[in-house]
C-alpha cells in the first residue's frame, strides 16, 4: 500500500510539474480565428482562412486538430454548406496551400495522421501532424504570420433563400500540440457568416479577391468625397432602366436629384444627360462605412480586412 501511495504521489508531482512547464512554455496567448467575417448575398459563396496568432513571438507546433461547425442564429433561414476549399494540389488533405502551417514546411506529411473528414453541411474536421519519421528536419514547425499561419481555408455556399447570421464555432476535438507533446492553450474567436440582400461595400475595391495595396491606393485617392455619377439615381453603381423609371417619375419636378443640369426643372436636357450615361458605372469608392465621405473610419475597415496573401 505504501509503495502504491508513493508512486501515486510521484505521478501527481510529475503531472503538476509537467503542467507547470507547459504553462510556462506557452505564457503568451495563442489565438485561432477566421481571418475575417464573411458577408454574402443569398445564393452567394465566399471563403476565409482559419489562422493562428500569438502575442508571445514564435510558437513551435507538432500538429493540430481543427473541428469546426456552423450554428445558425435565431431567425436565420435557408441553408449554408460549409466545407474545405478544393482548389489545391491534394484535395484529400486540404494541406497543400503554400501558407498552411504544416504544408509550408519541407518535412513530408505522414499520411496516417493526415485526415480530412467533411461532415456534411454542418461541419468539418482536420487532423494534421508533421512526419514523425523525418530524418531531414526537426519534428516541429514554426508559425510565421502571413507566411504559414493557416490551419484551413473554408468555403461557404449559401442557398438562394438564405438569410440571417450564422456563427462558426469549434468542437472539443480542436487542439494544438508542441514538439514535446504538450497541449498549447488557445483562445478561439467566434467567426460569423452574414447573409444579406444588401451587403456593405467590400474592402476589395479592385475586385481581385484580396484586400491589399491596390485597394489602399483607391481608398486614398478617394479621400474626402467619393466620385459621383448623378444619373445613377438608385445608387446601384450603374445607369440603367431603374434610373430611367425614377427619372420619369420626377418629370416636370422643380429641381431635385433628377435635375442633372441644375436649371430648376426636370426635363428634356436632363433626359439627354441620363441617356448619355446609359450603361456607365460608378467607379469603386472607398466609402466603406457608407457615411458619404472617405475618412479614417473607412481606412480602419480596409486595414482590418487586409489579407496580405
Amino acid at each position: 500500500m505504501t509503495r502504491n501511495v508513493t508512486i501515486a504521489r510521484h505521478s501527481l508531482v510529475a503531472a503538476l510539474l509537467g503542467s507547470a512547464i507547459a504553462t510556462f512554455a506557452h505564457a503568451g496567448v495563442v489565438g485561432i480565428a477566421m481571418e475575417h467575417p464573411l458577408v454574402l448575398p443569398p445564393g452567394g459563396s465566399g471563403s476565409a482562412m482559419v489562422v493562428l496568432s500569438s502575442d508571445a513571438g514564435t510558437e513551435h507546433y507538432f500538429g493540430y486538430s481543427l473541428a469546426l461547425r456552423i450554428v445558425p442564429d435565431a431567425g436565420s433561414t435557408g441553408s449554408v454548406v460549409f466545407d474545405l476549399e478544393d482548389l489545391i494540389d491534394a484535395p484529400e488533405t486540404n494541406l497543400a496551400l503554400e501558407w498552411n502551417l504544416i504544408a509550408a514546411y519541407p518535412a513530408p506529411l505522414d499520411p496516417f495522421f493526415t485526415v480530412v473528414w467533411p461532415d456534411g453541411p454542418n461541419g468539418l474536421f482536420i487532423n494534421a501532424n508533421i512526419d514523425l519519421f523525418s530524418r531531414t528536419a526537426p519534428d516541429f514547425v514554426s508559425s510565421v504570420p502571413n507566411v504559414n499561419d493557416v490551419l484551413a481555408e473554408v468555403v461557404v455556399d449559401a442557398s438562394a433563400d438564405a438569410s440571417g447570421t450564422i456563427s462558426v464555432v469549434i468542437g472539443p476535438a480542436t487542439a494544438l500540440s508542441d514538439p514535446n507533446g504538450f497541449a498549447i492553450p488557445f483562445v478561439w474567436t467566434v467567426g460569423t457568416i452574414t447573409i444579406d440582400e444588401t451587403p456593405p461595400p467590400s474592402p476589395d475595391l479592385d475586385g481581385d479577391g484580396a484586400v491589399g495595396a491596390s485597394d489602399l491606393a483607391i481608398l486614398l485617392g478617394d479621400w474626402g468625397a467619393c466620385p459621383s455619377l448623378p444619373p445613377d439615381l438608385d445608387g446601384d453603381g450603374t445607369v440603367g432602366a431603374p434610373d430611367l423609371a425614377i427619372f420619369l417619375g420626377s418629370w416636370g419636378s422643380a429641381g431635385g436629384p433628377a435635375d442633372f443640369n441644375n436649371d430648376g426643372l426636370v426635363g428634356p436636357q436632363d433626359l439627354a444627360n441620363l441617356l448619355g450615361e446609359w450603361g456607365s458605372s460608378t467607379p469603386p469608392c472607398g466609402d466603406l462605412d457608407e457615411d458619404g465621405l472617405v475618412t479614417a473610419s473607412d481606412l480602419a475597415i480596409l486595414l482590418g480586412a487586409w489579407t496580405n496573401r
